[in-house]
């Protein structure tokens, strides 16, 4: 019979250590003893592995389950979720996935995944009222260089690979996965939420020097100077393209007053 003190430091791992149980395995139903301590392990296992796939819609679509839930499952024993609401578990995904994929895993996972994560993060980020270029024309000249501009809470960016990433993320995210890949010149995915709705687009990478420029906090002059120098010889910056590209998809947000 196990001893009340053995059960309970059972029954702790199950809930809050159940990675460390050694024989679970969700998918077939092995549990460790005892058994009253093995629905904790695989409940909470099942769901972080749900979670996940609910959180990286387009990953789980492109790989199918045969293929998402082993990774999955293996994330999560390794990474369980550090609170109770799931709505965000999945922070090092997209990175655990990079490493898979050099184990074979199909191509094209962490990138999918790591637009997953940040349209994740921009629904659960605070409202704010967008920056418009409309708002923006109705300021002196002689002022636009020295504002800072801000970067709106729900604004997250990153490099797309020489491939049309944002293409492929919307076709997996709709379930679409026989698509051809086409390459194409790197450019840049932008993920914002200037409403009720994320919204991911393809932007020139101008537009993501730009940022990166004025969320270190440079003012805009400075940083347009940054992206112009972030340019492939020969390609001229066109500050007009990248500051409309940002203002359409309301990225920015007025300095305070």
């Amino acid at each position: 019979m196990t001893s009340p003190s053995s059960f309970y430091t059972q029954f702790l791992t199950s809930i809050d250590g159940w990675h460390l149980l050694a024989g679970t395995d969700v998918e077939v139903g092995l549990t460790p003893a005892p058994a009253a301590t093995a629905v904790y392990a695989n409940t909470g296992l099942r769901a972080a592995i749900e979670s996940l796939e609910a959180n990286f819609l387009s990953v789980a679509n492109w790989l199918g389950g045969p293929w998402f839930w082993p990774a999955a499952t293996a994330f999560a024993r390794a990474h369980p979720p550090q609170e109770g609401r799931l709505f965000l578990y999945g922070d090092g995904f997209p990175e655990f996935l990079a490493s898979l994929e050099h184990a074979q895993l199909a191509r094209y996972t962490s990138d999918l995944a790591s637009v997953d994560w940040m349209c994740m993060r921009a629904h659960a980020a605070g409202d704010h009222l967008p920056l418009t270029a409309t708002r923006l024309a109705t300021l002196p000249p002689e002022v636009l260089p020295g504002l800072r501009l801000q970067v709106a809470p729900a604004t997250h960016w990153k490099v797309s690979p020489a491939y049309a990433l944002v293409e492929l993320w919307r076709s997996a995210r709709a379930g679409h996965t026989e698509i051809e890949i086409k390459p194409q010149e790197a450019t840049g995915v932008l993920v914002t939420r200037p409403e009720d709705s994320v919204w991911v687009h393809e932007v020139p990478l101008a537009s993501l020097h730009l940022l990166d420029a004025l969320a270190a906090g440079q003012c805009l002059g400075d940083a347009a100077a940054h992206a112009s120098s972030q340019e492939a010889p020969g390609r001229p910056f066109d500050l007009q393209a990248a500051l409309s590209a940002l203002l359409e998809n309301g990225a920015l947000l007025m300095p305070p007053s």
